[in-house]
């Protein structure tokens, strides 16, 4: 499914998908390598979302490459598509200032805290400011990095990836200490169901999920919009992971 994925991406993203040119979602993200989670939990949320809202948008995921230069191309490549509505933007490559100007001005929504603010007028925050200063990672840091910190004591969407909990567990380290900073709500029973139920093969949702529903929603209302105007202020919720790796809400910051 990876491989058919992408190449469906960058196949349109080429310009030889002009049978239909409805207005184009883009979720850029990973797919491939050890942040693919990101792009799958995001792309099962967004495809959700879509459906519920019976948009008009077609969604175009989009693999980051794996690299900055690479991130930076396919952003490129978005910017030069004809139907390109908004782009939704993940992971530490695809939040990148270079990206985000790369965009520039097709409207796109970071989701998530990769260390990356908004550098433009046209990308959006899907994150209350005050995350900055509190967390371990103030900078664009590598899963494998923060994983490998002992005394790690909070860290952002990161955190919240099953890959960051698995590692740490195979180097020994302890996780019940770990605080994880996110705006994304913990999904509840009812939005779990629909999740797994629109996508069969997919693991439970996890913080992302809710997030990228949300960022579609309020795309799907007005692509122009910024989160900033939204009529609900962007929340902080503190988790704790327990022995297992599950996350618990511990509070909100105020």
């Amino acid at each position: 499914m990876r491989l058919w994925l992408i190449a469906a991406g960058l196949w349109l993203l080429s310009g030889c998908g002009k049978v239909e040119q409805r207005s184009s979602l883009i979720l850029l993200a990973p797919f491939e390598g050890r942040y693919r989670e990101v792009g799958y939990e995001a792309l099962y949320a967004a495809r959700l979302a879509l459906a519920e809202t019976q948009s008009a948008f077609d969604l175009l995921p989009v693999d980051d490459g794996g690299t900055p230069e690479f991130a930076v191309q396919r952003a490129r490549a978005i910017d030069r598509m004809e139907n390109a509505a908004a782009v939704i933007l993940l992971g530490q490559y695809a939040v990148s200032p270079e990206v985000q100007e790369a965009l520039s001005p097709l409207p796109a929504w970071i989701v998530g805290w990769w260390g990356h603010r908004s550098q433009f007028s046209h990308i959006s925050e899907l994150f209350p400011e005050h995350i900055l200063g509190l967390t371990d990672q103030p900078y664009p840091q590598q899963l494998t990095e923060l994983a490998q910190i002992p005394d790690l004591e909070a860290v952002g969407d990161v955190g919240g990836l099953l890959s960051f909990v698995r590692l740490r567990l195979t180097l020994g380290l302890p996780i019940e200490d770990v605080t994880v900073l996110s705006a994304g709500r913990l999904p509840d029973h009812d939005f779990s169901q629909r999740y797994l139920n629109s996508a069969p093969f997919a693991l439970p949702p996890r913080l992302l999920a809710s997030q990228v529903y949300d960022a579609v929603m309020l795309i799907a209302r007005d692509s122009q919009r910024r989160a900033e105007d939204h009529e609900s202020p962007l929340r902080l919720y503190a988790y704790r992971l327990d022995a297992q790796g599950e996350l618990r809400l511990d509070h909100i910051v105020e």
